[in-house]
């Protein structure tokens, strides 16, 4: 009995060491082999854990709280290739209705950074939104407007980029992220969901 067990933990080890080898690949140490993520992106949109931000649908009166529930940045190879690849930055958050914190938590969007470019899993939906290259720029993944002043319930925003990914409608401002958000418009009625950003706190 002693030898198969001694054997069976033998193959766990094995298996251990073989996990971490896979998991540790390191990326390229030559700078021309790997693209970082723009700084200006990390900058202002690498939310760490503590960020949250309240809303308020205008329509229904309901009140969530989203928050950042993870925040994780990795390297990425291309084309099985080993000696070219980018880094990423994948932040993931979830919300909580603070009328009824009973209501389980649901993920709501997954931001995700690579290069230049900027984009979010919203709302469980199954494919991402249109990549946006930062600095917003109209024509650039459902850019339609860029507002230089963008008021909600009085208090003004400053380089808001108005994205429209149908049939939804979002307002992201480069420094607290999302500000507004009109879901479920339609070309014969109005969205079913107006969101409003009403307080926040980002950790950067």
């Amino acid at each position: 009995m002693r030898k198969y067990l001694f054997l069976l933990l033998i193959c766990c080890a094995y298996l251990l060491a073989d996990c971490r080898k896979q998991s540790s690949v390191a990326p390229p140490t030559t700078s021309t082999n790997h693209q970082p993520i723009a700084v200006a992106l990390t900058s202002h949109f690498s939310y760490k854990n503590g960020s949250y931000w309240v809303y308020r649908d205008s329509i229904t009166g309901r009140r969530d709280s989203f928050y950042t529930l993870w925040n994780f940045t990795g390297f990425e190879y291309v084309h099985y290739s080993q000696d070219y690849g980018y880094y990423f930055c994948d932040i993931q958050i979830n919300s909580l209705n603070i009328d009824s914190p009973s209501i389980a938590d649901t993920v709501v969007w997954k931001y995700h950074m690579e290069r230049s470019t900027f984009n979010a899993l919203v709302l469980g939906k199954a494919s991402y939104n249109p990549f946006l290259v930062y600095p917003f720029e109209l024509g650039s993944g459902g850019c339609i407007e860029m507002h230089t002043a963008f008021t909600i319930n009085g208090r003004a925003f400053q380089n808001v980029a108005e994205i429209n990914h149908w049939p939804d409608k979002f307002y992201i401002n480069d420094s607290i992220g999302i500000v507004k958000m009109r879901l479920g418009q339609s070309d014969t009625a109005p969205p079913t969901q107006v969101w409003e950003l009403q307080r926040w706190k980002v950790v950067k």
